[in-house]
């Protein structure tokens, strides 16, 4: 198996029979050839195992664990119980809402030996303001919890600056965006660490260029119903 991870994000778009269709269509791809993770809603966690008979499925976030812990949810351990071993957290329209406590979660995603995929980005006016690292840094200080199991750590990169604008992530954007998060990082952990941790991208404009530049070690996919996804996975697979 490939080791190119493609994380395709469902959000809270699909129903039966649209889930259904999807999944059918994504029967047809070779994708043996990559390292494919869904991230349904919780209710099609076990529609998506089975039509696929596919193990790596994605929780989109979950709620910390505790004692007083009153908020309805689903915390890790629980993920954990439920053999599901991927979880999403820091994504952008999550962040615009401050709905997740990101230190308990990953820490407790750390204790159940959960592999997270921790989204990061700037929006265009931050980009353009040249904040850009001051964003990414104030996103990522909450790695200072993160102590062991670098391997289990993603980091997908979000341009939220591109989204739905018509501009388009060059290479080289990627490669700046790379090497100043990874600099940041060296603040928090060593670079036997470091080497450990895979760097992703986010966005439905992604290139087999980006892929063979070897910057990045997966893409993440937010499927809306549109299915984009499988122009990109057919980029990928051509």
């Amino acid at each position: 198996m490939n080791d190119f991870l493609v994380f395709i994000n469902f959000k809270t778009f699909f129903f039966q029979d649209t889930l259904e269709n999807f999944l059918q269509e994504l029967r047809k791809k070779d994708c043996q050839r990559l390292r494919l993770v869904l991230a349904p809603s919780f209710i099609h966690f076990a529609v998506v195992k089975k039509s696929l008979n596919l193990s790596q499925v994605a929780a989109q976030t979950c709620i910390p664990e505790g004692p007083d812990q009153e908020e309805p949810g689903v915390t890790a351990r629980q993920l954990r119980d439920f053999q599901v071993d991927w979880l999403l957290v820091g994504h952008h329209e999550r962040r615009q809402l401050n709905s997740e406590n990101l230190a308990e979660i990953l820490t407790n995603a750390q204790e159940n030996s959960l592999k997270v995929v921790l989204a990061f980005g700037e929006n265009d006016e931050e980009k353009n303001a040249g904040f850009s690292e001051d964003v990414f840094q104030k996103q990522l200080e909450v790695l200072t919890c993160w102590t062991q199991n670098w391997e289990n750590l993603f980091l997908a990169y979000q341009p939220v600056w591109a989204f739905g604008s018509g501009k388009k992530v060059k290479i080289e954007d990627v490669s700046d965006v790379r090497s100043r998060v990874f600099r940041l990082l060296e603040r928090i952990t060593s670079c036997e660490n470091l080497k450990k941790v895979k760097f992703l991208l986010e966005g439905p404009d992604f290139l087999k260029g980006f892929k063979d530049s070897g910057l990045v070690d997966g893409i993440v996919l937010n499927e809306n119903g549109d299915w984009t996804t499988f122009k990109v996975l057919e980029s990928l697979l051509d």
